[in-house]
């Protein structure tokens, strides 16, 4: 009898595979599906300066105003957002003080937040990363270079990832289904991480310009990040290769600095923002090359929001 083909034994004739009707191995047959929301994806905008508790949504697909979800646990701004597929968590920030605190919700519902846990170190300026069940945090005032993870589908306390080779705060944060990267931060450093395995980032390339008070998502393939103070540019990423951003076109003129920025599989909406304060909206098209259009208004006018989604590129 010939040899049955397995996952272990890959190249013996396809006729005597259990796939035998393609001759193909498992993962050609049964590729990563994503499971993100879709075009059902609901965006979340928390916090803002001047200091509030409020959470406005959004669904992604369609362009128009937010609406009220409920309230953070906290007024805050500059906190880091994160997401898995259920649950939309914001750590960190500034209250009175550097904070610790994060809180979460359930995405598909609304009402108001609960208390998650802590992070190891409170601070602000954070960004946020995520798969489906890991979070990380990323960088901030206190410590710069830190990456801090939680377990989302459970409570309690972050631990350390590992550092960021590029000390950031205000920078940006995206991901694939298995990948992190942390852009800018007064720098034009990306750097990427493995989001299952601990340990620090490894170079990934250079943004165009240096990245400041800027913003940034990604779906699974390609990543945003705007400049932020000095212009409207956007330049995006292929986030599984290395190497240099390229331009993919301009903001529209509202809310250049500390806005932020939530994705679909296929729209960036970014929201909220200051140098002018505003409470617009605006959205590309990921996978396209472009300016940004106009989406709608947030609920309030201010900048330092945290957005997540639960269609990201990590899901």
């Amino acid at each position: 009898m010939a040899p049955l083909r397995s996952l272990g034994n890959p190249d013996i004739s396809p006729f005597d595979d259990v796939f035998a009707a393609t001759g193909k191995r498992y993962n050609q047959l049964y590729p990563y599906v994503p499971q993100g929301a879709g075009a059902a994806t609901r965006g979340l905008f928390g916090g803002s300066y001047p200091n509030n508790n409020t959470i406005d949504y959004i669904t992604v697909a369609s362009a128009g105003n937010a609406t009220d979800f409920g309230n953070l646990t906290r007024a805050v701004q500059q906190a880091g957002a994160l997401a898995s597929l259920t649950r939309g968590l914001w750590g960190g920030g500034y209250e009175s003080g550097e904070s610790d605190t994060i809180d979460y919700v359930t995405i598909t519902s609304t009402g108001n937040a609960t208390d998650f846990g802590n992070l190891v170190t409170g601070q602000h300026g954070v960004a946020g990363l995520s798969d489906t069940t890991r979070g990380v945090f990323c960088g901030g005032t206190v410590d710069a270079t830190m990456m801090q993870y939680i377990t989302m589908a459970s409570t309690g306390n972050a631990s350390d990832f590992g550092d960021s080779a590029a000390a950031s705060r205000n920078n940006c944060a995206g991901q694939s289904h298995t990948r992190g990267y942390v852009a800018g931060g007064n720098s034009n450093q990306i750097g990427y991480i493995t989001i299952q395995t601990l340990g620090n980032t490894t170079d990934f390339g250079d943004l165009s310009w240096t990245m400041n008070y800027g913003t940034g998502q990604s779906n699974a393939t390609r990543g945003l990040i705007t400049r932020g103070q000095s212009d409207y540019s956007v330049d995006y990423i292929t986030i599984d290769t290395t190497g240099n951003a390229t331009d993919f076109g301009d903001t529209t003129s509202y809310g250049k600095e500390i806005s932020s920025m939530c994705t679909s599989d296929t729209r960036a909406v970014r929201g909220g923002g200051s140098s002018p304060n505003t409470n617009v909206m605006d959205y590309a098209t990921i996978d396209t090359t472009g300016n940004f259009t106009d989406f709608g208004d947030l609920n309030t006018t201010g900048n330092s929001k945290a957005a997540t989604s639960n269609g990201h590129g990590g899901l």
